[in-house]
C-alpha cells in the first residue's frame, strides 16, 4: 500500500508542472486565436520599416478586386513634453477608419466610452495610456507637445483589443490622428518609423490567399505581409519564448519524480523476486506473471494521472497570476482536454517506462534460485539491460524539444542536464568510496552513519541525483540575475551613456554640437543610419521567407524574421570599443570608386548566422533606388548592453556619405539630477530628435527580468520540491527496511537519541553534500552562460548558496525526523512481533 502511495505521488509531482505549463500554452493560443482580428485590427497588414510608397498601397488593394475598406497607421517613437518634463513615447498615428476590427476604450472627463479615430484626426488630441499622466504629472484635459505642436489629452486608454501584450515596453503608447501628425512634421525621409496599412476584406475572400496573392505582387522582403491568423502566431512571441523555457524547467521535476518511481518500483519488484520464483515453480508463466504487475503500473500511472490533474488545476492559477502581472490578458484558469489526454498519456505511459527496465529482467529468473540461495533470489545483471533505459532518454530528448520548440535549444538543455547529472553522479559516488575509507573512533552516530552511506550507494546516489538537481535550478536563477545586473550595469571596459538620441535629422548634427559644446558635453558615437534592403546574395535573389510547414522552430522563427525586414547601414573607418573582430580583416580605407572592386562590408557575427552570411559574400543593396554591391570582409561581436548607436551591418567610408540619412549618438558623464533638465531643454530646442535615459531602460530590463524569473523560480522550487519527495520516499523505505537493524542495536544498547543522531547524521550529511555539488555545478553553468551570452561578465554572490545550503539541509533532516520517529520511537519487541 506505501509502495503504491510513494510511487503515485512521487509520479504525479513530476506531472504537475508538465500539465500546468501545457494547459497554460494552450489557453494562451486560444485566446489569441479567438481574439486574432482584434490584435491586428484587420484580416489583413501590409506593414515596412519605411513609409510605403503609393504603387506598395495601391498593389495591396487591387489585389483584393473587390469591395474593401482599409485603414492607415504610423507607429514611431517620440518624446512628449508637459511643462519642464518630458518622456519618449510610441506613437501610433491613426486615421479616421481605425480600428477595422476591435475597440480602444477610452476613460474622459465624462465617463468611460468607446474611441472613435475620427475625433483625433478632426482636431489635435491624445489618447495616453494612464501610466504617463504620473510620469508627466498632467491630468485628462492638459495638453502635451509633440514635434513642437500642442495635443490636447481626451482621455486615457483603459483597454486596446491590439494590445494583446505589451510587457517590457520601452515607452508608453499614446494615440494621436494621423492627418494631425503628418502636420508636426516629424516623419521626414529616413525617419524611423513603421508604416501600416490596413484591411477588411470581404468574407468570401481567404484572407491567407489575398496575402499570397500581395506577397507576388509586392515581392520586397522587407514588406512584411500577414494575415489576422498569423498575428495570431506572432502576438506574444515573448511570453511564449517564457513558456518554453519554463516547460524545460518542468522536465526536471518530470525527470526525478521518475528517478524516485524508478527506485521505488525497483525495490518493490526486487523484493518480490522471490515470490514471482515461486509462482514460476508452480507453473505460471513468466510472461503472465509480468502481465500481472504491468496491470499494476498502469493503474499506478492511471492513479498519477489523476492526482497531477488535481495539483495543476491548483498550481495554475497561480503560474497564471505571475504570468499576469508580465502579460495583462484575460485567460481563463482551465484544463483544457488536451491536456487531460496527456495526463493520461504521461502517467500511464511514464509508470510503463520507469518501470519496464526493471521488470523485464524477470524473464531470466530461474526456479532453481529458490534452492540455491536460501529464499534471496537475485538476478546477475547484463550488459544488455541498459539498453532497456535508451528508449526513456530518447523520449525525455524528445520532451525537450518539444517543449523549447527548438532542436538546438533542446538539445543543449539535455546535453547541460545529463552533464550535470553525471557530474552528480560521479562527485557521489566518489564521495561516497572515501567514506568507506574513513575510520573514526568516535562518535558512534557518525561513524555509522559514513559506514551505511557508503553500503547503500544506489539509494544514496538517488538522493544527491535529486536534491543536486533542485538545488542547482534553484541557485542558477539568481546567480544569472546577478550577472545580468552586473553585465547591464557595468559592461566590461566600457561607460555607460546616460543618454541616447536618435532621429537626428542631417542639417541639425552641427547645431547640436554647438548646444552640447556650450554645455561642456560631447556628442559621442556620432553614427549615420541610411536604410536599404538587399535585393541578391551572391547572384541569387534575396527572396522572402515563407512558413514551409505548419511548425517552426524558434531559429526559423527567428530567420524569418530577420530574413523579411529592411536593413538599416552604417558607415564606419574602424571598429570602436564596443566592437571585435573575429574573422577577417579591417576595412582597408575609404572606397574607391576607381578600384571597380565591390564596396567592403563588415557583418555582426549572430546576425551574419541568422541570415546565413559567410566571409566573402557578395551582397546587392537597394540603397533608396541606388544598386550598391558589397562583399564581407570580416565578421565582428558587438557588445549590444553598452547602448552605444550599433550596426549589424557596417559600409566602408566613402559611399554611403551623400544617401540621405539620419544619425545616432550619445552623451555621457551626466549627473542623474541633470538628466530629465537637459532631456527636456532638447525636446524644445530639437522636437523630432528622439532620447532614450540608458538608466530608465536598465531599470526596466532588470524590473522585467525580476517578474520573469518568479515564474521560473516557481518551476524551480516545484523541482526542488520533487526532490524532496524522492527524498521522502527513500528515506521512508529505507528506515522501514533497516527496522530490524534498528531493533537490534537498541537491543544492544544503543539509545533513542544515538539512533536519531544516527540516522540524522547519515540523511543531514547527505542532503549537505547534494545541496553543496548542487551549488557548485550551478557556479559552474553560471560561469558557462556568462562566456556565451554575457561575454564573460560574471557576478558570484555568496548570499544565495548559504541560503539553499542551510535550507535545503534543514528541511531534508526534518523529513527525516518524521519519517524516523514511529519506527526509532518503537518498542525492540513490537519490532520483533513484526518481524
Amino acid at each position: 500500500m506505501k509502495f503504491s502511495l510513494f510511487f503515485v505521488l512521487n509520479l504525479s509531482i513530476g506531472l504537475i508542472g508538465f500539465l500546468c505549463l501545457d494547459a497554460f500554452k494552450t489557453s494562451l493560443d486560444r485566446v489569441f486565436q479567438d481574439n486574432a482580428k482584434s490584435l491586428l485590427t484587420a484580416d489583413v497588414e501590409v506593414s515596412v520599416r519605411r513609409l510605403l510608397t503609393e504603387e506598395e498601397t495601391r498593389k495591396a488593394h487591387e489585389t483584393v478586386k473587390t469591395k474593401y475598406q482599409d485603414s492607415r497607421a504610423w507607429e514611431l517613437f517620440s518624446m512628449v513634453a508637459a511643462g519642464s518634463s518630458s518622456r519618449l513615447v510610441q506613437v501610433k498615428a491613426v486615421d479616421a477608419n481605425y480600428p477595422l476590427y476591435g475597440s480602444v476604450q477610452i476613460q474622459t472627463a465624462g465617463g468611460k466610452q468607446t474611441a472613435k479615430a475620427e475625433t483625433l484626426n478632426q482636431d489635435r488630441r491624445a489618447w495616453v495610456y494612464p501610466e504617463l499622466l504620473e510620469q508627466l504629472g498632467i491630468t485628462i484635459g492638459d495638453s502635451i507637445s509633440i514635434g513642437g505642436e500642442k495635443f490636447q489629452i481626451s482621455g486615457t486608454v483603459l483597454e486596446d483589443s491590439s494590445q494583446g501584450l505589451r510587457f517590457g515596453a520601452l515607452a508608453s503608447r499614446i494615440y494621436v490622428g494621423l492627418e494631425q501628425m503628418k502636420k508636426t512634421q516629424l516623419v521626414t525621409a529616413g525617419s524611423t518609423l513603421t508604416d501600416n496599412y490596413y484591411l477588411k476584406v470581404p468574407e468570401n475572400l481567404n484572407s491567407l490567399q489575398v496575402v499570397e496573392e500581395i506577397k507576388k505582387q509586392i515581392p520586397d522582403p522587407s514588406v512584411r505581409i500577414k494575415s489576422y491568423q498569423s498575428e495570431a502566431e506572432d502576438s506574444g512571441r515573448a511570453l511564449k519564448y517564457l513558456s518554453d523555457y519554463l516547460g524545460l524547467v518542468s522536465l526536471v521535476a518530470l525527470f526525478l519524480a521518475a528517478l524516485g518511481s524508478a527506485y521505488l518500483f525497483r525495490s518493490f519488484i526486487y523484493s518480490r523476486y522471490y515470490q514471482i520464483a515461486i509462482l514460476n515453480a508452480l507453473g505460471l508463466n513468466k510472461k503472465r506473471a509480468q502481465k500481472i504487475y504491468l496491470a499494476q503500473l498502469l493503474l499506478l500511472g492511471l492513479g498519477a494521472s489523476m492526482l497531477s490533474l488535481l495539483g495543476a488545476t491548483l498550481l495554475l492559477p497561480l503560474l497564471t497570476a505571475l504570468l499576469k502581472t508580465l502579460a495583462p490578458i484575460s485567460i481563463s484558469v482551465i484544463l483544457p482536454t488536451k491536456t487531460v489526454l496527456l495526463s493520461l498519456v504521461m502517467g500511464v505511459g511514464g509508470s510503463l517506462i520507469v518501470g519496464w527496465p526493471f521488470l523485464k529482467p524477470t524473464e531470466r529468473l530461474q526456479t532453481a534460485l529458490l534452492l540455491t540461495e536460501g529464499g534471496e533470489v537475485k538476478i546477475p545483471p547484463r550488459w544488455q539491460d541498459f539498453l532497456l533505459f535508451v528508449p526513456s532518454l530518447v523520449l525525455y530528448w524528445g520532451l525537450s524539444l518539444w517543449q523549447a520548440k527548438s532542436i538546438k535549444v533542446g538539445s543543449q538543455f539535455v546535453g547541460l542536464f545529463l552533464g550535470s547529472l553525471v557530474a552528480l553522479w560521479v562527485m557521489g559516488w566518489i564521495l561516497l568510496r572515501l567514506m568507506a575509507w574513513v575510520r573514526l573512533s568516535s562518535p558512534w552516530p557518525l561513524r555509522q552513519a559514513l559506514f551505511s552511506l557508503s553500503r547503500r550507494r544506489l539509494s544514496s546516489l538517488a538522493v544527491v541525483v535529486s536534491l543536486g538537481l533542485g538545488t542547482l535550478l534553484m541557485n542558477l536563477l539568481p546567480q544569472l540575475k546577478v550577472s545580468l545586473k552586473q553585465d547591464l550595469m557595468a559592461p566590461e571596459n566600457l561607460k555607460l551613456p546616460s543618454l541616447f538620441l536618435f532621429d537626428i535629422q542631417d542639417e541639425q548634427v552641427d547645431p547640436l554640437k554647438t548646444y552640447l559644446t556650450e554645455k561642456k558635453l560631447d556628442l559621442q558615437q556620432m553614427s549615420a543610419l541610411v536604410r536599404a534592403r538587399i535585393v541578391k546574395v551572391n547572384g541569387q535573389d534575396f527572396e522572402r521567407a515563407e512558413d514551409q510547414s505548419s511548425f517552426q522552430t524558434r531559429e526559423e522563427e527567428n530567420r524569418s524574421r530577420f530574413r523579411n525586414r529592411s536593413v538599416n547601414l552604417t558607415y564606419r573607418d574602424r571598429l570602436t570599443e564596443s566592437e571585435s573582430l573575429e574573422e577577417g580583416r579591417e576595412f582597408s580605407g575609404p572606397y574607391s570608386a576607381d578600384s571597380g572592386k565591390p564596396v567592403e562590408l563588415s557583418v555582426e557575427k549572430r546576425f551574419a548566422e541568422r541570415m546565413e552570411f559567410q566571409l566573402n559574400d557578395k551582397i546587392l543593396f537597394d540603397i533608396q533606388g541606388i544598386p550598391v554591391e558589397g562583399q564581407i570582409v570580416n565578421l565582428r561581436s558587438v557588445k549590444w548592453n553598452s547602448f552605444q548607436p550599433n550596426f549589424f551591418i557596417q559600409m566602408q567610408p566613402g559611399v554611403l556619405e551623400e544617401a540621405p540619412k539620419t544619425f545616432l549618438a550619445s552623451i555621457s558623464a551626466l549627473p542623474a539630477d541633470q538628466i530629465q533638465k537637459l532631456q527636456s531643454e532638447l525636446v524644445k530646442l530639437f522636437p523630432n530628435v528622439s532620447i532614450v535615459d540608458v538608466a530608465g531602460v536598465i531599470e526596466k530590463v532588470l524590473e522585467l527580468s525580476d517578474q520573469m524569473s518568479w515564474s521560473l523560480e516557481l518551476m524551480a522550487a516545484l523541482s526542488l520540491f520533487a526532490g524532496f519527495v524522492v527524498l521522502f520516499s527513500i528515506a521512508n523505505y529505507e528506515v522501514r527496511r533497516r527496522s530490524w537493524d534498528l531493533n537490534l542495536l537498541k537491543i544492544f544498547g544503543a539509545s533513542r537519541k544515538s539512533l536519531f543522531q544516527y540516522l540524522l547524521f547519515e540523511f543531514g550529511l547527505l542532503s549537505f553534500l547534494s545541496c553543496f555539488f548542487g551549488v557548485l555545478i550551478s557556479l559552474v553553468l553560471n560561469l558557462v552562460v556568462a562566456q556565451i551570452f554575457f561575454e564573460g561578465t560574471y557576478q558570484f554572490d555568496l548570499f544565495w548558496p548559504l541560503i539553499s545550503l542551510v535550507f535545503v539541509t534543514l528541511c531534508s533532516m526534518g523529513i527525516l525526523w518524521f519519517v524516523s520517529r514511529q519506527v526509532v520511537l518503537e518498542k525492540p519487541s513490537e519490532l520483533l512481533q513484526q518481524k
